[in-house]
């Protein structure tokens, strides 16, 4: 089968369609380090494109924002809990937390101390109290000073 064109003849067509791709190529490159743009420029015209309706911010974001901000703003004020409770006292140990079922009484005989076992003076808090039932560790907060 013969060739409709002879092998020097595509050589040259070749070439010349390298070069043209080459200084298509080099212009666009030049045409590019003329025009960097940073980061900061590019959203900038982005936004002044934008119509103002579509330039708003998320909810989601608007609020996670002000999250931010206010928990900056804040002093978190360092709080003491006192019990009013002392060794000695004598207590109304309510029914929900009797072991005899009905409201009893009793003195408080020792309590835990916060710094030594690592405990919250609102939660963890207990009371070694003498009452009817026997010697019964309570906790602070389910015990009324009478």
């Amino acid at each position: 089968m013969p060739r409709k064109f002879k092998r020097g003849q595509l050589r040259k067509v070749k070439e010349a369609l390298n070069e043209q791709l080459l200084n298509e190529v080099t212009e666009e490159a030049s045409e590019d380090e003329t025009e960097q743009l940073s980061k900061d420029d590019v959203k900038r015209l982005f936004k002044e494109t934008a119509e103002p309706g579509e330039n708003k911010k998320s909810k989601r974001k608007q609020v996670n924002k002000a999250k931010k901000r206010l928990s900056k703003q804040k002093v978190i004020p360092q709080k003491t809990v006192s019990w009013q409770h002392i060794v000695g006292d004598l207590v109304m140990i309510p029914t929900k937390a009797s072991r005899l079922g009905d409201d009893d009484y009793g003195i408080i005989v020792d309590q835990t101390d916060p710094e030594e076992y690592y405990e919250t003076k609102i939660h963890d808090s207990r009371s070694l109290v003498l009452s009817p039932a026997g010697r019964n560790w309570y906790f602070t907060k389910n015990l009324r000073k009478v």
